[in-house]
């Protein structure tokens, strides 16, 4: 099989996986009805702290990189209740409490409710939970000339007993314009937003995924599989989603603005090998920016203790030594077998089903060379696999 062809089938199979991976409409309705009710409970509060609250998603559901849980773990919600007539001078508990108290003032929300150390959680049985933040604005000048600084906010941290630096409407916007850009081998396609006023509609679950929201879901799932069956040991030190997020869409962003000429698949190992050039090292500390508020470092865990790099470069080895080994294989059934490894047998046996309808019509329909299945033309490759043996900091 032509290398050119292989590169795109496989590639076709993982975008197969990501449709498979997606919340289904109805869960995602499930999810935006309660979002939108939590959402009118706070901001119908006679409380005028309360007064022109602007309540908004954020996270993976609004950037539309959301992933069914991996072994039946809930799937999250996030939404920031921001309170623009609070400033700083006002304690962070006292308004984080707010939130609580209006919360337990509902009959069914006072039931499920639990706190966390910078809001508060409503635990809906069976499918998802919903971490809600409360915000205030940031009037600090150290954002210079940053776009996105107007944006910028804080939130409050109970164990800090301290406002922190955030930008999630900031970063949510940025993370939009990247996935604007398209390589001249990824084609473009129609995508949709909706937004409501001071509440902001959740990204339609149809919403376009293009090459960048597909890939860090596979990166979210590689990690979500590796972590839970082949590194078990440092399972509570697998990097977290903004950290990966804001990685892949640096580095997708500076490849695509540089005139990279690629396959979807190569652009993927592409940005796969170089996720740890993405972590600086400031003031002997790790660091992974939010690029809308650079007071803000999405690696601060990493700093506390040295398993959080050991097991983002020991997973980073994997993911792209496993995409490594897929387009070594020669025919679909078998590269989906060795899928299953890493991305779950359950959605890549979804995938598989579809991908092999699709192809069976194709040929039924003349549109593809026969020999895809189970093609055996020798193509191999000797390339061992990368030990990234190199520098494990970067400035």
């Amino acid at each position: 099989m032509a290398l050119q062809q292989k590169d795109s089938l496989y590639w076709k199979l993982l975008v197969a996986i990501t449709d498979q991976m997606s919340l289904p409409q109805s869960k995602f309705e499930d999810a935006e009805g309660k979002y939108l009710a939590v959402a009118r409970w706070l901001a119908d509060s006679g409380d005028g702290h309360f007064a022109k609250t602007d309540i908004y998603p954020q996270g993976s559901m609004r950037l539309g990189t959301t992933i069914k849980p991996y072994n039946e773990e809930e799937f999250d919600i996030d939404l920031v209740a921001h309170l623009p007539n609070i400033t700083m001078d006002n304690n962070p508990n006292v308004i984080r409490n707010l939130i609580g108290k209006r919360l337990l003032e509902h009959g069914y929300y006072k039931t499920i409710l639990e706190p966390l150390n910078r809001g508060w959680r409503l635990n809906y049985a069976g499918d998802f939970h919903m971490d809600i933040t409360p915000s205030i604005p940031n009037t600090n000048t150290h954002f210079g000339t940053n776009p996105y600084r107007h944006d910028a906010e804080y939130v409050p941290d109970k164990k800090l007993q301290d406002w922190k630096d955030s930008n999630p409407k900031g970063f949510a916007k940025w993370f939009d314009e990247i996935d604007k850009i398209m390589p001249v081998s990824i084609s473009n396609e129609n995508r949709g937003l909706a937004f409501d006023a001071n509440i902001e509609m959740l990204p339609s679950a149809e919403a376009f995924k293009g090459f960048l929201k597909r890939s860090i879901q596979l990166f979210k799932r590689h990690r979500d599989v590796y972590f839970a069956e082949k590194n078990k040991e440092l399972t509570n030190y697998k990097p977290i989603s903004i950290l990966l997020t804001t990685m892949t869409a640096n580095l997708y962003k500076d490849l695509v603005q540089g005139g990279i000429s690629a396959s979807p698949i190569e652009l993927l190992k592409i940005i796969i090998r170089n996720l740890p050039n993405r972590i600086k090292t400031l003031r002997g500390e790790y660091w992974v920016e939010n690029p809308t508020n650079a007071q803000e470092n999405f690696a601060e865990k990493w700093n506390t203790d040295k398993n959080y790099y050991t097991a983002f470069k020991l997973w980073q080895e994997s993911l792209y030594n496993d995409i490594e080994d897929i387009l070594k294989l020669e025919g679909l059934n078998v590269v989906g077998n060795r899928m299953n490894d890493f991305f779950g047998q359950k959605y890549v046996t979804l995938a598989m089903e579809s991908l092999n309808h699709e192809v069976a019509n194709s040929r039924a329909n003349g549109l593809l060379a026969g020999g895809i299945i189970s093609s055996h033309n020798g193509l191999s490759s000797n390339v061992a696999k990368n030990t990234f043996y190199g520098s494990e900091q970067h400035n």
